[in-house]
């Protein structure tokens, strides 16, 4: 469950919104923190990945460039 999303990051520029559900990151299933930090530390800045995520029930996706985070 996301608490936030920084404005002009990648979850930012994806649609995501407070409150979303992440489901899976670059092809990796994502069913808590540990496993969307293990799906983040398996791509680099730069890369181009698929981000599913569910919002009041309904499975949304969006392609996103990921960024170093500060």
């Amino acid at each position: 469950l996301l608490g936030g999303v920084r404005e002009g990051s990648p979850a930012d520029q994806a649609g995501l919104r407070q409150g979303d559900i992440i489901v899976s990151l670059g092809g990796m299933e994502v069913a808590d923190l540990y496993g969307l930090t293990d799906a983040l530390r398996a791509h680099e800045p730069g890369d181009t990945v698929v981000i599913e995520w569910l919002r009041d029930g309904e499975r949304m996706r969006a392609e996103t460039t990921l960024t170093a985070r500060n």
